[in-house]
């Protein structure tokens, strides 16, 4: 197994660098531990953890991880009356409409359910 270094993007986001070190720790456990491999976080989740110096900034350093292949992004879809989650790895991967099997019925897509979560690429 690899070992995260996130160290390289401190010179990208230099005001960032001490945000960057707690991601790279946070995901370091993550990944260490092969219960928590399949566990993807939120945006609040991660702001939490890192501190960085805005929420703009935290996005930015979390795309480029994306782009370079050491995260991934996940879409969840929740229905907010039966509790069901759908998942899909592309936004564009999201249909307008989703069928319900506890309602037995297409269900439509509201922007407010969705919610884009990190994971590792491993």
């Amino acid at each position: 197994m690899a070992t995260l270094d996130f160290g390289f993007l401190s010179h990208e986001f230099p005001n960032d660098a001490d945000a960057i070190a707690r991601l790279n720790s946070f995901f370091s456990h993550t990944q260490a531990d092969p219960s928590h491999k399949t566990l993807a976080f939120g945006i609040p989740r991660i702001y939490e953890i890192t501190h960085p110096c805005s929420q703009p900034v935290l996005v930015r350093i979390l795309t480029r991880l994306v782009d370079l292949g050491m995260l991934k992004e996940l879409f969840r879809v929740a229905s907010e009356e039966a509790g069901l989650v759908w998942e899909f790895s592309r936004f564009e991967e999201i249909p307008p409409t989703l069928f319900d099997t506890l309602r037995g019925e297409e269900v439509a897509v509201d922007p407010k359910q969705i919610r884009l979560f990190y994971q590792l690429n491993c």
